[in-house]
């Protein structure tokens, strides 16, 4: 009762990307942090994206026909909406945390952050209860000029900014512009489709060009994100310490594959796209390069037998053979 879809398989793809970056950057984030906000908005934005009907794509018409499949559409649109509605309360504060500039600093206030989700609130009961032209429009409207407050706002922050602050805010900019412009696009689209009498939730047959946009601009979002984590530190995380000496072979298994499509990010920015073969190659001296950190963090008090095993397993879990391990080591202590 299930059919293939490629552009379904991108959204799912899409939806492991996000979740998987917010388990990682709410392990390695403090409580109240920046990182803590981008975790929660990375699942709202998994949950928005995948509920939009990507899923329904995999159905055929005869599981479209099943009794439960009413059910199954409106639980769909509940979620679409409280995402949508959740994007408007969580992303301007976290802009506010993350930017803080004139242009967001208002979005800080703990009273501001209140209204928004009260207003987020009724605006989420009146799509889902009341008349859809009327709650969807108002709901639209403010999704494109949020997400094209956000690209001001970082591009402000990246113009005003210098020396590092400014290449992170730079690499802000990139990374979470390519969502806000692919994302304000589609909501600009769905205003004109809900004015014209034909927008539909869920779109059995979704080949169009929006639906496209809509997945690539989380797919091009989250590596880029991954990127300014590892590249830039953004939000004040070095993702290669905390996480591999904390974390040990779960953490060994995300960052490599971190690191892979960094390195790809990587050549895609400096317009430098080689094989895989390369690709891969370069991921494992990555490898290196992350089991180097953690040792090199554990070796500045001493060597416990606690940390002895977690670097034992992250060894492993990378593909480091025993022998280079003790080579770098060995390198490391003579430095």
């Amino acid at each position: 009762m299930l059919k293939f879809s490629a552009m379904g398989t991108l959204a799912l793809v899409a939806l492991a990307m996000c979740l998987s970056l917010a388990i990682v950057v709410y392990r390695v984030s403090g409580p109240g942090s920046v990182a803590r906000r981008l975790s929660l908005l990375l699942v709202v934005e998994g949950m928005t994206l995948i509920s939009t009907g990507y899923i329904d794509l995999f159905f055929t018409e005869a599981t479209r026909a099943a009794s439960w499949y009413p059910v199954f559409y409106r639980t769909e649109e509940i979620a679409h909406t409280l995402g949508d509605c959740l994007m408007l309360a969580l992303y301007p504060p976290f802009l506010a945390a993350a930017l803080n500039t004139r242009l967001t600093s208002p979005f800080g206030k703990p009273w501001v952050q209140g209204v928004l989700l009260i207003m987020a609130a009724i605006l989420c009961a009146l799509v889902l209860w009341g008349p859809l032209k009327l709650g969807g429009t108002i709901l639209y409207v403010s999704l494109v000029v949020l997400f094209g407050f956000a690209m001001i706002a970082s591009l402000d922050a990246w113009r005003s900014a210098h020396g590092l602050a400014r290449s992170r805010a730079g690499t802000f900019a990139l990374a979470f512009g390519m969502r806000d412009v692919c994302w304000g696009i589609v909501y600009g689209w769905a205003t004109i489709l809900l004015w014209q009498g034909t927008y539909a939730i869920v779109d059995p047959d979704a080949t169009t060009t929006p639906y496209l946009v809509y997945a690539l601009g989380t797919l091009l979002a989250v590596p880029l994100i991954t990127y300014g984590i590892l590249k830039a530190h953004l939000f004040d995380i070095d993702l290669r310490i905390r996480w591999t000496i904390r974390q040990s072979t779960v953490a060994a298994a995300f960052v490599a594959v971190f690191y892979i499509v960094t390195e790809g990010a990587d050549r895609m920015l400096e317009a430098e796209l080689g094989s895989w073969v390369g690709l891969l190659a370069s991921a494992a001296y990555r490898k290196l390069q992350v089991y180097e950190a953690a040792l090199t963090d554990a070796m500045r008090g001493g060597v416990t037998g606690k940390e002895r095993a977690l670097l034992n397993h992250l060894r492993d879990s990378l593909g480091i053979a025993a022998a280079d391990a003790d080579a770098l080591e060995r390198d490391l202590m003579a430095r």
